[in-house]
């Protein structure tokens, strides 16, 4: 069924997960953004359409377009009112763009809708730490840390926030859980490298770098091994 749209948007996500959480080729999220196209193209209820134009902000996010997936995550909203995942989307570029609070109602917004949304709880906790509320921030990425151990953004996050408060012992001991729990991202190893480096040295923390490049090739973290 090559006009099945179901099926296309689910390849198309599927396809841009893979590059954008598992390091695959950006390759895939190109043909990613090919299938969501071809799915939006096809007749459907504004619901249907909603994916298709998610799937599509997806695979743009994945290629680093931000601009044109912000553009078309709010689309996606506007085609479904009640799309939290796309409004959820959106929120994190709108914080990365800075516009903080317009960011932090969004998100409110798609958690209003599915009360049960961890990813939400962390985009909240990450807009707490940029604000400065770092008590809150706190408590909400520890407590996520330990209900979501497999998830590769929380994994990240709340070291991540240790590290950024100077609080450089702690970071490095929540990594290492981070570590066996057999999380493969480069940034947790690039993060744990720096670490190392600071506490231990040069030495002990190229192994760690070499890691992080190992794991997403042709990034920055190649710098660090020379």
């Amino acid at each position: 069924e090559p006009n099945n749209q179901a099926a296309l948007i689910g390849l198309s996500l599927a396809l841009s997960k893979s590059v954008c959480r598992y390091n695959q080729p950006a390759e895939l999220a190109m043909k990613a953004k090919q299938h969501a196209l071809q799915a939006l193209a096809l007749n459907g209820s504004d619901s249907d359409k909603s994916k298709a134009q998610a799937a599509v902000a997806y695979a743009w996010d994945c290629l680093g377009s931000l601009d044109q997936a912000l553009a078309a995550y709010m689309l996606s909203t506007q085609l479904d009112a009640k799309n939290y995942a796309s409004m959820g989307s959106a929120a994190h570029l709108l914080e990365t763009k800075g516009e903080l609070i317009q960011a932090y109602d969004l998100t409110v917004k798609a958690k209003q809708l599915q009360p049960n949304n961890h990813m939400a709880d962390l985009q909240i906790s990450r807009i707490f730490e940029l604000l400065n509320f770092s008590s809150k921030a706190q408590l909400s990425y520890q407590e996520l840390f330990v209900l979501y151990p497999d998830n590769v953004f929380i994994n990240e996050a709340y070291p991540r926030f240790l590290y950024f408060q100077g609080r450089l012992t702690e970071a490095k001991s929540e990594f290492e859980k981070v570590l066996k729990r057999d999380i493969k991202r480069h940034e947790v190893f690039a993060y744990y490298a720096e670490l190392v480096w600071l506490l231990e040295g040069k030495e002990k923390a190229l192994p760690w770098f070499k890691a992080a490049a190992e794991v997403s090739p042709g990034t920055s973290c190649l710098l660090y091994t020379s």
